[in-house]
């Protein structure tokens, strides 16, 4: 038996998603940007972190770094270009969401074709494995705060 969600709830799940998909992809990137030293310092965890669960070689590691920087210069000025300011706690309106979705999709798009030319078939696998396992444990936080 398939039940039909109304119209409201079916908006509200996407832009729920919609918002999600633009936090992760904000944490993402959000170690390159700047690249003071305490940036520089996060981004290496970050990519510390990627090398641990992918299992990276130490050639494959100092390939991410550069690739993980272009991706945080990109989603910096794809958010300054659409005047966004992610401060923590707030959220960007719906209107700019909706107008930045293609930005983020061509963003998001390069960075996984650069990776892809780093990492093997298997490590791109375990990537994406980890991305849904971050969107999903993000969806169940938001899911207990509302």
């Amino acid at each position: 038996m398939s039940r039909k969600l109304p119209f409201n709830a079916v908006k509200l799940i996407f832009l729920g998603g919609f918002y999600l998909f633009l936090l992760v992809l904000y944490a993402t990137a959000a170690p390159a940007q700047g690249m003071s030293i305490g940036d520089e310092q996060q981004l290496q965890e970050r990519v510390q972190e990627m090398a641990e669960k992918l299992q990276l070689t130490e050639d494959q590691r100092q390939a991410l770094i550069p690739i993980m920087q272009d991706y945080g210069l990109a989603t910096k000025a794809m958010l300054e270009k659409h005047d966004v300011d992610l401060e923590p706690g707030e959220r960007p309106s719906r209107r700019k969401m909706m107008a930045m979705r293609g930005d983020v999709q061509k963003n998001r798009s390069a960075f996984e074709q650069q990776l892809a030319t780093v990492l093997s078939p298997q490590q791109m696998d375990e990537f994406h494995r980890l991305q849904k396992e971050q969107r999903e444990a993000m969806r169940a936080r938001l899911r207990r705060t509302n």
